[in-house]
This record gives structure tokens, C-alpha cells and sequence, in this order.
């Protein structure tokens, strides 16, 4: 269907009618003069070239009016032939689990458990653009830090504050995790499959997790497993009043924290996901982890509609030079 973009601007067209309008006066009053001066006749022996320079003058003239018509036209943008094309963008619901207690200080990685938690989760959103992240910090209790979004520079800079510097329950309740996921999921009547990428060292972690992570497979929610740490461990540094101390025992022996991979890979079998060592390459644990979400359930994120028009004002424009053109070169002889 033709149409215009701007049909208002096509009102400036009225004004073309007053210039005419006004030409014509001022021509009357050009012929009114010949005629006092003996006419054409009279006049045509003494300036020879009169008749054709008022033909040329009023040809100008046209041409003028016609070129700013078409320039008008031109604003207006002319457009024909609409076509629909609605797009489907979808993508897979992740939502990112990161232990922040205390024994997520320990340094048998570099430069920390903490911070190699963070290094990780924001490649991991760097690299899995096109999905919604949702983002979850978690130790004897789970809070929800930032609901499923496709703004990944807000879950980047909430990853930021990731710290077991949080006055909140010690311990690693994973089952906390899954129960907050599904309340969030039953609130937004949302039984889409979600995929859930626990970075924890799995220490402390409360013998319901196993179950509640089985009960979460059975809603939707997929996990993956990601350990943090090493086996052989490293004792937990606590700052505390400016001062560099360790957390010990109850007989006052630092206490050696360990990456508990076992229970780790059994929590990833039972949400039906892969537990992957965090130690490894950087890029060849987010290509696992790239392809194995890629196999699971797609959400439709976005669906969006564009209107595609054929524009036709540079074909107005493109007349309106030539015109003008035309008016320039033309002289009158």
C-alpha cells in the first residue's frame, strides 16, 4: 500500500498555490507596462530578444514550482509495499548460583575461590550472549541477587559484589537454591525448563541437597555443577579487623577447607546436568558448557515484528535537482 511517512508536511504544498498566485499579479503588472510602452509589436523591433526571455522567465518560474513540489514530496517520504516479517529470538533461562561462604576465601586458586567464582560466572555471560541470566548468592541460605534478564552488564556488576564478606548463615545450602527457584518459577506461573550453574567447593553442604536437587530436575530446573577449589585444599583466611587470620577449630588448628568433588558430581547426576572441575581451561570449560545448554529446551525470549517499506523519495529529490539545474544553467538571451 502507498502511503507517507509524514503526511503532515505534505500541508506545505498549500503554499505553492500563493506563490503561483503572486507570479501571476506581478506578471499582469510586467504586460500592463509593455502595453504603456506601445506593446509587443512596438516593442519587439527595439529589444529584440523580450518575448523569448519572458517565455524562458515564465518556464523558470514552473520548473521552480514544480521542484519545490517535488522537494515537499520528498520530506514526506513516499512508500509503498509494507511487509510483516515477526522473528522468534529465543534462548535457554540460566540462572548463575554462587557460594559466598566463608570458605570461598581459601587461595588454593588463584587469586581466590571467591574470586575465581567471579572470573568464571562473568566469562560465562560473556560467552552465552543471547540467553537470559538470572543471579543467585548463596551459603547456610540462598537470596535471589537479580531475576531472569537479558541485561548481562547488570548480572556482571552484580557478580562484582560477590563476597563471603555477607553477614549471613554459614554453611553451602544448595537445597535453598533449588526452593527459592521453584517459588520464584510458581509465582510467574513459568514451567519452562531452566538451567541452574552452581559454583560453589561443595563444602558443609546439607545432606537434603541430593533430594531437593532431584525435586527441582522433576519442576524443570537442570543443574550444572561447577567446583570451585582443589582437593587437597587450603586453609580459610579471614580478615578481620584490618588483620590476616585463619578460621580454626575448636582446639585452635587451622581449619583445611577441600573441594568436596564427590558430592559435587553426585548433585549435578541428580539435577541431571555435568559437573565440571573450574581448574580447567577457562575456554574449554565454557565450550562444554556452551554446547550442553544448547541440547536443552529453548525459550522463546523475544518476539518482535518489523515493517518493511520501499522508500521512493530519492526519486523526487533526484527530479527537484535536475530542475533546479535546469533554472541555474538556463539564461536568457
Amino acid at each position: 500500500m502507498f502511503h507517507f511517512e509524514y503526511p503532515y508536511l505534505l500541508f506545505l504544498l498549500i503554499l505553492l498555490p500563493f506563490l503561483m498566485a503572486y507570479e501571476r499579479k506581478y506578471r499582469q503588472r510586467q504586460i500592463n507596462y509593455l502595453e504603456t510602452l506601445g506593446g509587443w509589436q512596438s516593442l519587439k523591433y527595439l529589444m529584440p530578444g523580450l518575448k523569448e526571455g519572458y517565455k524562458v522567465g515564465r518556464f523558470k518560474f514552473w520548473a521552480t514550482i514544480l521542484a519545490l513540489a517535488c522537494l515537499i514530496i520528498a520530506l514526506a517520504n513516499p512508500r509503498k509495499g509494507m511487509r510483516t516479517q515477526a522473528m522468534e529470538v529465543d534462548g535457554a533461562d540460566v540462572y548463575i548460583a554462587i557460594d559466598v561462604s566463608e570458605s570461598m576465601w581459601a587461595q588454593d586458586v588463584v587469586p581466590s575461590r571467591i574470586a575465581r567464582a567471579r572470573q568464571l560466572a562473568n566469562k560465562l555471560i560473556d560467552q552465552l550472549q543471547g540467553n537470559r541470566f538470572g543471579l543467585v548468592f548463596f551459603a547456610g541460605q540462598s537470596f535471589l541477587q537479580m531475576p531472569l534478564s537479558s541485561d548481562s552488564e547488570a548480572a556482571k556488576l552484580l557478580i562484582q559484589g560477590a563476597s563471603p564478606d555477607f553477614n549471613i548463615e554459614q554453611g553451602t545450602s544448595i537445597e535453598s537454591v533449588v526452593e527459592l527457584l521453584l517459588k520464584v518459577g510458581s509465582q510467574r506461573k513459568d514451567n519452562s525448563n531452566k538451567i541452574v550453574l552452581f559454583l560453589t567447593d561443595g563444602e558443609n553442604h546439607s545432606d537434603a541437597a541430593i533430594e531437593k536437587i532431584s525435586e527441582g530436575l522433576e519442576a524443570g530446573l537442570i543443574s550444572y555443577v561447577l567446583g570451585i577449589g582443589t582437593v587437597q585444599g587450603a586453609a580459610i583466611p579471614l580478615p578481620i579487623e584490618g588483620a590476616l587470620k585463619y578460621k580454626e577449630d575448636i582446639n585452635g588448628q587451622k581449619i583445611i577447607s577441600k573441594m568436596n568433588m564427590p558430592i559435587l558430581k553426585e548433585l549435578a547426576k541428580a539435577g541431571g546436568g555435568e559437573f565440571y572441575d573450574a581448574n580447567q581451561h577457562n575456554d574449554a570449560l565454557i565450550n562444554a558448557l556452551q554446547k550442553a545448554i544448547q541440547t536443552n529446551q529453548k525459550t522463546i525470549l523475544t518476539s518482535r515484528s518489523y515493517d518493511s517499506y520501499e522508500s521512493y523519495f530519492h526519486y523526487f529529490v533526484g527530479l527537484a535537482l535536475l530542475l533546479l539545474s535546469y533554472t541555474f544553467m538556463k539564461t536568457i538571451k
